[in-house]
């Protein structure tokens, strides 16, 4: 992963510059139907200026291109630490970017009215952090953190629940890694291509700063999905909700440069997260 944060900046702001220049273009290829969706239909129509009320929003970059119906915003999410969680660690007024990882949020909205077309979020480590110091507890609570400081706003609603297994300690890259924990699209606005231009973006990001970036996918259509960009599979984890059932979730991987290779596997699965 590249060693200083400048860098992972310029790579952004260059690839949401020059998705900002491309033409949508059309898929076939479905995204995930997010089931947070049918609940929290608030977040669709979210203005920018509600966004900035939020106590752990900042702008980093915004642009458009011009004529363009769509914009692309990043984000970096600075939560307030949480004493209870971090005792003796830290305060209250720490700042952000003492944390030891780095939250990112890239939106694509309607330009006329702000509403969100489609959001991708993702973390990666900071460049002095060790992996003997950093557990899945700490993820995870971190991200809890974040639900609690959300108020309005409900797009991590299930991401904590996520984060413990996409971090898989058997791949000795995976501290060297960029996370993609979230990555959905307005239900009347998918297969035009919106969430693809945000995983192009990410895919950029990571062959300029040749950083992997690693998800876990929750249906086989989206495995596909993903493995259509070059994603590949390298484990099945078997996720046990109680009532709901059993859920496959697929873990892959996006390394810069490569092709892909994914064999279809008959796998019905309809995952949840539950926390």
């Amino acid at each position: 992963m590249t060693d200083n944060t400048d860098l992972f900046d310029r790579a952004l702001a260059s690839a949401i510059a020059l998705a900002n220049d491309q033409d949508t273009h059309n898929t076939s290829n479905k995204l995930e139907s997010n089931p947070s969706w049918e609940r929290k239909k608030d977040i669709l129509s979210v203005s920018n200026s509600s966004l900035e009320q939020i106590p752990w929003y900042r702008y980093k970059y915004q642009d458009s291109a011009p004529g363009s119906s769509t914009k692309y915003l990043l984000s970096v999410l600075g939560p307030r630490y949480d004493p209870d969680l971090h005792s003796g660690s830290a305060s209250q007024d720490s700042d952000p970017n003492d944390l030891p990882v780095r939250c990112d949020l890239v939106i694509s909205s309607d330009k006329s009215d702000g509403s969100i077309r489609s959001m991708m979020g993702f973390w990666f480590p900071k460049k002095d952090y060790k992996a003997s110091e950093y557990t899945d507890k700490y993820v995870d609570e971190y991200w809890k953190g974040l639900q609690r400081d959300r108020k309005q706003w409900c797009m991590f609603d299930m991401i904590h629940a996520t984060i413990p297994l996409t971090w898989d300690h058997n791949l000795p890259s995976d501290s060297e890694a960029i996370h993609l924990v979230l990555m959905a699209t307005n239900p009347t606005e998918q297969e035009k291509g919106y969430g693809r231009r945000l995983l192009d973006i990410l895919k950029s990001v990571s062959d300029g700063t040749h950083t992997p970036v690693k998800l876990t996918a929750s249906t086989d259509d989206s495995a596909r999905f993903y493995h259509t960009s070059n994603f590949v599979e390298h484990k099945r984890t078997t996720l046990r909700a109680g009532d709901q059932g059993d859920s496959e979730l697929v873990s892959m991987t996006y390394t810069p440069g490569s092709l892909a290779t994914y064999t279809n596997r008959n796998v019905q699965s309809h995952a949840i997260l539950t926390q």
